[in-house]
């Protein structure tokens, strides 16, 4: 059924996982999934590897509720022995679906693989690129935005366009794929679908629709005087001169972005 939704209206489908419950550990799995799936309709995979993407973003956080409540709570901050306990959660979740006969070993490997990195900084078994599932580089991609977008460990959510420029120096430090961040960029735009923005003329705008050809100048409604407007960024002399961000929403300056690492902003 999500397979479906994506290939009927992607950014619709996008666009309503968005603005999804921002605290509910379901809601985020769903957000995940349709993520990960878009990522993998926009790279031309098969209607397998797209169902199993799904699959995996749905499932890959079950081993949490085998785990105190205060687990699935990003916001909490942990102790050394509590990080070192939630790093164990994609073997849980693993182990607990090999009880179901219908899902399938590869399903398994990949839940299990959610959470790891191309350079090893990940967990639970710090496994490189090389020793990855084919669709691991995605789930990995899509996990780590829809993390930094909701609110994690001791800080706000970070607006989508500063995640987007925070995974671009990430993909240059080697810890995401550079071909999956392609596939993201040109399926959900540089400012994120569902996104407010600043126009050139100095309106606001959401972000409804991304722009096949132009990820940076994509389908917006203008709000003037309380009249909306859908216009195509790409057939007018306008252009995006940032996002607005809320001030529940962290800010990340370029120097930042640069330098913060991962383990920063994510527990890792």
């Amino acid at each position: 059924a999500f397979q479906e939704m994506l290939f009927e209206d992607s950014d619709q489908s996008i666009s309503t996982s968005v603005d999804s419950p921002k605290d509910s550990l379901g809601a985020r799995s769903v957000h995940f999934a349709l993520l990960a799936m878009a990522v993998g309709i926009e790279q031309q995979l098969p209607e397998d590897d797209i169902i199993l993407l799904g699959k995996a973003g749905l499932l890959h956080d079950l081993g949490l509720y085998r785990l105190p409540a205060h687990f699935r709570d990003p916001s909490r901050t942990l102790n050394y022995e509590e990080a070192a306990q939630f790093r164990k959660h994609p073997e849980i979740s693993a182990e607990l679906l090999g009880d179901f006969p219908f899902i399938s070993d590869e399903l398994r490997v990949l839940i299990q693989q959610v959470h790891e990195l191309p350079d090893g900084g990940g967990y639970p078994r710090g496994l490189k690129a090389h020793r990855f599932h084919r669709l691991t580089c995605i789930l990995s991609l899509a996990e780590l935005y829809v993390a930094l977008t909701h609110r994690g460990s001791g800080r706000p959510p970070l607006a989508p366009y500063d995640v987007i420029r925070y995974l671009l120096f990430r993909c240059r430090d080697g810890q995401v794929d550079s071909a999956a961040l392609r596939a993201l960029i040109n399926q959900f735009t540089l400012y994120g679908i569902g996104s407010p923005v600043h126009i050139s003329d100095g309106a606001q705008a959401l972000v409804l629709r991304r722009d096949a050809n132009h990820f940076d100048l994509p389908v917006v409604e203008i709000d003037r005087d309380g009249e909306p407007e859908m216009v195509r960024l790409s057939q007018t002399k306008l252009t995006i001169s940032g996002p607005h961000r809320s001030s529940q929403q962290m800010h990340l300056d370029r120097s930042l972005a640069e330098n913060v690492s991962l383990g920063d902003l994510l527990f890792l």
